[in-house]
This record gives C-alpha cells, sequence and structure tokens, in this order.
C-alpha cells in the first residue's frame, strides 16, 4: 500500500529534510549508551553465570543492594511488618 501511494502521489509528498549535525550526534550519543549499557548487563550475566558455576555462595555474600535478598540482608535479616493504624 504504501509502495503504491509513493508511486502513485509523489508529487503530494516532499522529501523529509537532511539530519544536522546535532541530530547526527544525539543519534550516535544514543547508540553509544545503548550499546554500553548491553555490554555492562552481559558483563553481569557472565559473572553471575560463572559464580553460580564455581562460587554459588559469593551470589549470596555479594548479591546486588537493590535484590530482594540483598535488602534484606543490608537490613540485618527479615523483619515482620509494622501493624497498620487506619
Amino acid at each position: 500500500m504504501l509502495a503504491n501511494i509513493v508511486r502513485t502521489d509523489r508529487h503530494v509528498h516532499r522529501p523529509l529534510p537532511a539530519d544536522t549535525e546535532l541530530a547526527r550526534a544525539v543519534k550516535a550519543t544514543a547508540r553509544h549508551h545503548q550499546e554500553a549499557i548491553w555490554a555492562r548487563q552481559q558483563a553481569m550475566n557472565r559473572l553471575r553465570s560463572l559464580l553460580r558455576d564455581y562460587y554459588p555462595q559469593a551470589l549470596v555474600a555479594f548479591c546486588e543492594p537493590g535484590s530482594p535478598r540483598g535488602r534484606e540482608r543490608a537490613a540485618g535479616g527479615t523483619h515482620t511488618a509494622a501493624p497498620r493504624h487506619d
């Protein structure tokens, strides 16, 4: 359908302007940022896999602070919830 529109109504549609230097810089920065995120996640997954295979207790000792076990460990163990006063 799109190809038909471009073929028959080409005179109605104008070409898109070329990207500015700033737009190209933003795209390049965003691409590098995404690649850095992917590389970090890949390294974390690789490390976690190796630790699970060779040092399983290290995962418990050095778990991430944001994880549920990390918050529990930082708090010094499990706690019961405070009573609610409605």
